[in-house]
């Protein structure tokens, strides 16, 4: 069993470097950045949603359906992964396109901060000040928004900090509401921590990656709980779409 409060390791990067030595290019970087500790206060008077996934390899059969389960939100909140083509970041510039107003809201481990804003620099030039992101330093913000206990506990699978960060990232915003586009195990723990601790719904989109999943995944864990009745109502698995949607899970599904 990993340890999920694991320290970080600084890796030298600042959120001013820029490969372009552009000072406009530095500046927009710097006013993407928002402070863990300015969280609470800038969601204050607004709606949020958190969306997770597979990151790459799924067929677009549930994007129209996601997004219009998350456009009418203030803020759509991720875990700071790459744009990828078969991914669930690409709800994000979909959601941006939809929503005028809406801001998407990155939380990312402080020494990839540089790496996600030159990542996203092709968003953020399309959509100026809408996208953020939340640098989260490792333990000292999981303990501080109370998740030691169940970070501990949690069997990570060599992958610690993603687990972490999420969690971490669902308790900062207070946010109730998460969408996802198929999910792995890391995904599962989330939700299994978020229904039992923080009473946050899950609606889970049932769409493979293009192989059949080789361990436990959160459609395997949606599946179980609807089963035995345990999840309160606060679990939704949307099936039929995905020819190949049996690849979503581990067992039959």
């Amino acid at each position: 069993m990993g340890n999920c409060l694991q320290n970080q390791e600084p890796a030298g990067e600042t959120v001013s470097g820029s490969s372009t030595g552009n000072p406009v290019a530095s500046e927009a970087k710097a006013d993407a950045v928002l402070a863990f500790s300015s969280v609470a206060e800038y969601l204050a008077d607004k709606t949020t949603v958190h969306i997770k996934g597979f990151g790459s390899g799924m067929p677009p059969v549930y994007h129209a359906d996601a997004l219009a389960g998350i456009k009418s939100y203030d803020v759509v909140v991720w875990d700071g992964d790459p744009l990828e083509d078969g991914g669930f970041t690409e709800l994000v510039p979909q959601y941006l396109a939809a929503n005028p107003t809406g801001v998407a809201l990155a939380f990312k481990l402080s020494t990839s901060v540089s790496k996600f804003l030159d990542s996203w620099s092709k968003t953020t030039t399309a959509y100026p000040g809408r996208v953020r992101v939340v640098p989260v330093e490792l333990p000292m913000d999981a303990i501080s928004v109370g998740i030691t206990a169940e970070v501990v506990a949690a069997d990570c699978e060599g992958m610690p900090e993603f687990f972490t960060l999420g969690r971490t990232a669902i308790r900062a915003t207070g946010s109730k509401t998460v969408v996802s586009l198929g999910g792995g195990g890391i995904s599962a723990r989330e939700a299994k921590a978020g229904l039992r601790d923080d009473g946050t719904a899950w609606t889970v989109f049932a769409v493979g990656r293009g192989r059949k999943e080789e361990k436990a995944s959160l459609c395997d864990f949606v599946l179980s709980q609807a089963a035995g009745l345990e999840d309160g109502g606060l679990l939704t698995l949307v099936r039929g779409k995905d020819p190949k949607e049996g690849d979503a899970f581990y067992g039959t599904g």
